[in-house]
């Protein structure tokens, strides 16, 4: 019984279509159907039943379905491990990250990347957004995941998007504007503004501004912070008004602070993982490509 038979007829199966079955495999329907019957005759059952109008499974075809599904994994699994031996993984990966953006997302992505490579040492480490880029520029860790606000640490790095973030205006409950369903950025003119200091990141206190002279924003007075908790902290004391992004309303836990969303398309950063183009570790792919998964499902 031979594994790309096997292949062929799980797209077969997922297509219920001789024509488009063939056509995503690139071989001829004939061929495809003779490969089919071939199957057939080695288990000695049908597994489609035909007809002009539709094909579908027999119950046969489903219990082999099912087999099939865990032959084709096997295989996948054997020729990873054959490559992987041929070519074995670095034995450490160190990754870095912003601790209220992905603290939620992590655990399942450690565990099931010490599951897969348990001959990694996985090295996860938390930061603020400075040090944290500080870090990856030095090369004390492999990849950062952290928000992508500075143009000048992406110059020498590879970027890998996990999601668009809104920025939302963080008031109080009794605030006013916790009534609105969302408000413009003009609408924070003249509010005392509690904004990134630029002694804890040139980088993203540059950013905010950035948006807020786009809108014509002048804030009445500005809160200089050095973290997230003095952000919350600040608000809830009726001391100012925060901008915070939309994800990090998890990390704040506080159900007298109200995330109201900006109208503005352009008030809002990516979430983002980052790694030196010098940095050949296949680790950072394979760890990305859990991560992305996982962070997905969270958001």
């Amino acid at each position: 019984m031979r594994t790309e038979h096997i292949n062929e007829f799980m797209v077969l199966a997922k297509t219920l279509n001789y024509t488009s079955a063939a056509k995503e495999l690139r071989i001829s329907q004939p061929a495809l159907s003779s490969h089919i019957m071939k199957l057939e005759e080695e288990i000695g059952a049908s597994l489609f039943h035909r007809s002009h109008q539709r094909v579908h499974l027999t119950n046969e075809g489903a219990i082999f379905m099912k087999f099939a599904e865990v032959v084709l994994a096997q295989q996948e699994a054997v020729i990873k491990a054959i490559a992987q031996s041929k070519n074995p993984l670095p034995t450490n990966l160190s990754v870095g990250y912003l601790f209220y953006a992905y603290r939620d997302c992590l655990p399942e992505v450690v565990a099931k990347f010490g599951n897969t490579y348990p001959g990694v040492n996985l090295q996860i480490k938390s930061y603020e957004y400075s040090p944290l880029s500080r870090a990856l520029s030095k090369g004390e860790i492999d990849l950062a995941l952290t928000i992508d606000v500075d143009a000048s640490l992406r110059e020498n790095c590879q970027v890998h998007k996990l999601m668009k973030d809104p920025i939302c205006c963080v008031v109080r409950y009794d605030d006013p504007i916790a009534a609105l369903p969302s408000v413009s950025l003009a609408d924070l003119d003249h509010e005392a503004l509690i904004l990134p200091h630029p002694e804890y990141s040139a980088a993203l206190a540059s950013y905010y501004e950035g948006f807020l002279q786009k809108a014509g924003v002048t804030p009445n007075a500005s809160i200089l912070y050095g973290d997230i908790d003095t952000r919350s902290i600040d608000v809830h004391a009726g001391t100012g008004v925060a901008l915070i992004g939309r994800h990090f309303e998890k990390a704040v836990h506080n159900h007298d602070l109200r995330f109201i969303p900006i109208n503005e398309d352009y008030c809002s950063y990516d979430f983002v993982a980052l790694w030196k183009r010098t940095n050949r570790n296949p680790t950072i792919v394979d760890f990305l490509e859990m991560l992305s998964s996982a962070f997905g499902a969270a958001v």
